[in-house]
């Protein structure tokens, strides 16, 4: 004897077409979340910025790149701790010196992060897989191909910058 589930005043999905653990299905798979994910999240970034941007810049519980330090060479990622405390302290210019894709990024990642909270609704964010995955990781390799070069253009793109 198969046992099926009671329908309640709001139906078997909980209010508003909820399913019993939060997950709203009927806003699409990009959006079909904990409604709260996106802003623990937001918040787990913002103290994690706050905490980068209050401490000084050598700070021992910051990280150092595993990579600068065993090769000597730059990564896509070397300045980012840098250029996120010259972001927060109110130095974008200054960002960009440490590391140009940071400051390239934010507002590409402030509107992902603001369509999957639901904020911006008409157009949702790319699925990155299969050929934009591959893609993304060939433009961070040359990336870091091109910021280790010792021409003056490929230098101003390393992370030391002025005085670092």
């Amino acid at each position: 004897m198969a046992t099926t589930a009671a329908a309640g005043p709001t139906g078997p999905t909980g209010p508003a077409g909820e399913t019993p653990d939060g997950i709203r299905p009927e806003l699409g798979p990009w959006r079909a979340r904990r409604p709260s994910t996106p802003w623990i999240f937001a918040g787990a970034a913002v103290a994690g910025c706050l905490v980068v941007g209050l401490t000084g810049a050598h700070n021992p519980l910051l990280p150092v790149c595993p990579f600068k330090e065993v090769t000597g060479l730059d990564c896509p990622g070397c300045g980012l701790t840098r250029g996120v405390r010259q972001l927060v302290t109110g130095h974008p210019l200054a960002a960009l010196d440490h590391n140009v894709l940071l400051v390239a990024l934010v507002p590409v990642v402030t509107w992902a992060w603001l369509a999957w909270a639901g904020l911006v609704t008409r157009h949702p964010p790319p699925r990155v897989g299969g050929r934009r995955a591959w893609a993304l990781g060939a433009f961070l390799v040359a990336f870091a191909v091109i910021r280790n070069l010792p021409f003056p253009v490929c230098r101003w793109l390393g992370s030391a910058g002025p005085g670092g």
